[in-house]
């Protein structure tokens, strides 16, 4: 990331309440009002253009120290946002500042009395920083208002509370830290594609913390179930993934005061819950899951943009599991109309995985043409390291599309830079290996050659790749068998996926 546009991204992050507020605010103050020009030129600009700004500006005193201009924008946008935005901790931090100011004064007795309602909400609300920095005014007052033997009375329970709290946010420290190991495996691929990340995510299960006695808090037990569900979604254990899942959301439920401040999280959880439901064939219970997520309350833009990511990720996911087109098609028609509004602020996983989906989905119901302009936001995206899985995906789908447009040339262009890029990336599996040996051999065939019966070579040695488990877990992002098939009958993946599904209703 460029440090020259920081200004550009912070303005198209705000919300339109965001911008209201900032224009409110900047209207009251005194002074030169030339930085809500600014604010307004760099709002209008689709990409950052400093050249473009210096000559519109020309002039003006603040485009000699044009970066102390945008420097001073910058913090002052931010301090509007510090002024205007709601925060689940304000109130308690706002309680510390008070209990401070008192001291200060040395009006112990009116600190006291708001620090027994700040340590009830720190209490409730399971925010042990805030605890300790609590228990450490209540020991100074104690220090300046108590005779010895009062102070030799109470110090002791101001000591036991602080080891309970201290302990407690060590617990979830711990929590966190493996947590960060289980999502950084689970960022690089959807599952495991080889044997040293599956033993990497069977090490995190094996390790003794997760037993369920060893949480400490309810914010450590939501940790640990996030560790959980982490790993047995990438196992793709989904008995298990279902059991903590259920559990997850229960535990978010069963404690509003810790929701308001995870609501993001719980939005997560519910997506990922909805989407296994809708794997194992639970559709009328994902439907629920999807409905409740589509009308889950956000209190702030943060979490609007998470139920955002949340809710269409699930939808086209479904589309595709069921191979209902009409309603992917109308859902990625509403996704577009909004995505202009959102699509600064998505997290980048979330939007690569977004992106991807919808990819997939134009192509497996055989349009092509619909998928390129998908596909092309992942492959023109500025490098990153977020779901390599995703990125090596979808190059291959791009020369697969490709293939079914008729571009040859391009395809035969591509071929050998995409091979490279997934090498590069150590994601060079037998799959992608077999699905580019083919596809070369597809788009370079010889005029007496039969198309069919290097298809049916293909689909042969796919099966055969496809018995190591490792190599299977592919097709949950690609599902090359059908898309051989389909070629063989004259059929898209859909049309395939449905006719299963008929037979499976058949035989039950």
């Amino acid at each position: 990331m460029r440090s020259s546009d920081f200004l550009f991204r912070l303005i198209k992050a705000l919300s339109k309440g965001d911008r209201r507020n900032f224009k409110l605010f900047a209207r009251l103050q005194e002074g030169d009002k030339k930085y809500i020009q600014l604010f307004d030129a760099i709002d209008k600009q689709d990409a950052y253009d400093e050249k473009k700004l210096l000559k519109q500006f020309k002039g003006e005193r603040f485009t000699k120290q044009f970066s102390v201009a945008k420097n001073y924008l910058y913090n002052y946008i931010l301090r509007t946002l510090d002024i205007f935005q709601s925060d689940p901790h304000a109130d308690l931090t706002s309680l510390i500042h008070k209990i401070e100011i008192l001291i200060g004064k040395n009006l112990f007795d009116q600190a006291e009395k708001l620090l027994k309602k700040a340590k009830h909400i720190a209490a409730r609300q399971e925010r042990f920083g805030e605890m300790l920095e609590l228990l450490g005014h209540e020991r100074m007052i104690l220090d300046k208002t108590r005779k010895v033997k009062e102070y030799h009375a109470f110090i002791g329970e101001i000591q036991a509370y602080e080891l309970k709290t201290l302990d407690q946010q060590t617990n979830v420290l711990q929590y966190l830290h493996l947590y960060d190991e289980a999502y950084k495996i689970s960022k690089r691929s959807i599952s495991a594609r080889n044997e040293e990340d599956a033993q990497a995510i069977k090490t995190i299960l094996l390790d003794p913390v997760l037993k369920k006695e060893n949480a400490l808090s309810t914010r450590a037990e939501i940790i640990r179930l996030g560790i959980l569900n982490i790993s047995y979604r990438y196992q793709h254990n989904f008995k298990k993934c279902l059991e903590i899942s259920q559990e997850l959301i229960q535990t978010y439920e069963n404690h509003p005061h810790i929701l308001k401040e995870k609501n993001d999280s719980y939005f997560s959880a519910l997506r990922n819950y909805g989407i296994i439901l809708y794997q194992i064939g639970n559709t009328e219970e994902a439907l629920d899951i999807l409905r409740k997520l589509k009308e889950a309350k956000a209190f702030n833009e943060q979490e609007k943009i998470r139920v955002f990511e949340d809710y269409y990720i699930f939808k086209i996911g479904a589309c595709i599991e069921n191979a209902d087109i009409l309603e992917g098609i109308k859902a990625i028609k509403e996704l577009e109309k909004q995505l202009p509004i959102y699509q600064p602020k998505l997290m980048k996983a979330n939007e690569l995985m977004l992106y991807y989906f919808v990819s997939y989905f134009y192509f497996f119901s055989g349009r092509s043409q619909e998928a390129v302009s998908w596909i092309n936001k992942i492959l023109n995206e500025p490098k990153t390291e977020l779901r390599m899985d995703i990125q090596c995906m979808a190059r291959v789908l791009n020369l697969l599309v490709h293939y079914e447009l008729g571009n040859k040339d391009l395809l035969d262009y591509n071929m050998k830079s995409v091979y490279r890029f997934i090498a590069n990336r150590e994601r060079l599996f037998k799959f992608e290996k077999t699905i580019l040996k083919y596809l070369r051999a597809l788009n370079n065939i010889h005029p007496d050659e039969d198309k069919n019966e290097i298809l049916s070579e293909f689909g042969k040695s796919l099966d055969q790749v496809l018995q190591d488990p490792f190599e299977k877990k592919a097709l949950n992002l690609l599902d090359a068998s059908r898309w051989i098939q389909g070629k063989l009958t004259g059929q898209t993946i859909s049309d395939i996926i449905l006719l299963d599904q008929i037979e499976k209703i058949k035989q039950s």
